[in-house]
């Protein structure tokens, strides 16, 4: 009784993946998810902006990561950083300028 139970639910699960592939399949898809270009077009871009808040001066990178990174209000910045929320601000509002002003060069205003 078992081993049939198990045949059966077996054949019903191959049944269910027949039926998806056979709704979602197109001959003309040839790659599954990105390209290679796409991915390595990526790979650079996020290896040029880790260099380039590498150079930012410490104050401003700390607040950017802390932001954009690990996604922190502007009060827990604050608190981390010993400073005001609008001095957090104003770091943040000086920071994005200079990596857009940085980056400009490397990717189109869409972007940015």
């Amino acid at each position: 009784m078992q081993s049939w139970l198990f045949t059966v639910a077996h054949n019903e699960a191959l049944s269910d993946i027949n039926k998806k592939k056979s709704v979602t399949a197109d001959d003309s898809i040839v790659w599954e998810g990105d390209s290679p270009e796409d991915e390595l077009l990526a790979k650079e871009r996020k290896e040029l902006i880790e260099i380039v808040l590498q150079r930012l001066h410490a104050p401003y990178r700390e607040v950017i990561i802390l932001r954009e990174y690990e996604r922190l209000s502007y009060e827990e910045i604050a608190g981390i950083t010993g400073t005001t929320i609008s001095s957090v601000k104003s770091r943040l509002f000086k920071a994005r300028k200079a990596l857009i002003e940085k980056l400009k060069p490397y990717f189109n205003e869409r972007s940015l």
